[in-house]
């Protein structure tokens, strides 16, 4: 069995884990959302329908046309550079390795409280950082 100490090490590490997780599917969501606005504004900036409504504008108002040609070059290339979908897949890897580790020690519990800790947890652990 493990002692006291052990015992709240082990839970601390489940713990972290299990944050890390969460903060790694947390970015992927927030990555893929940030990807996704600029797909949609960089296909309605560009449509054609965006062009009709934008020349039949009142004189008054032919700056729009040269500034939305300019914010969909800028969302396009934002898009390109950014590459919000490589870090979102790479987020939900590392989200997918910490949720292991968190689960590594299994919902009973049972694992934990062996006299010591699985071998290839702690292994596990420092692959992981």
């Amino acid at each position: 069995m493990l002692s006291e100490a052990q015992q709240r090490r082990v839970w601390e590490l489940m713990l972290g884990a299990e944050i890390r997780a969460n903060y790694f599917a947390e970015l992927t969501n927030r990555l893929y959302g940030r990807q996704r606005l600029a797909t949609w504004s960089t296909l309605v900036l560009s449509s054609g329908a965006t062009v009709v409504i934008l020349a039949s504008l009142q004189p008054e108002y032919a700056w729009l046309i040269p500034a939305l040609a300019l914010a969909t070059a800028v969302t396009s290339t934002y898009s390109v550079v950014q590459q919000n979908q490589k870090f979102a897949l790479d987020a939900a890897d590392l989200h997918a390795r910490w949720l292991r580790i968190a689960g590594e020690c299994g919902p009973s519990g049972k694992t934990c409280m062996q006299k010591t800790p699985p071998r290839n947890w702690r292994r596990s652990i420092n692959r992981e950082r």
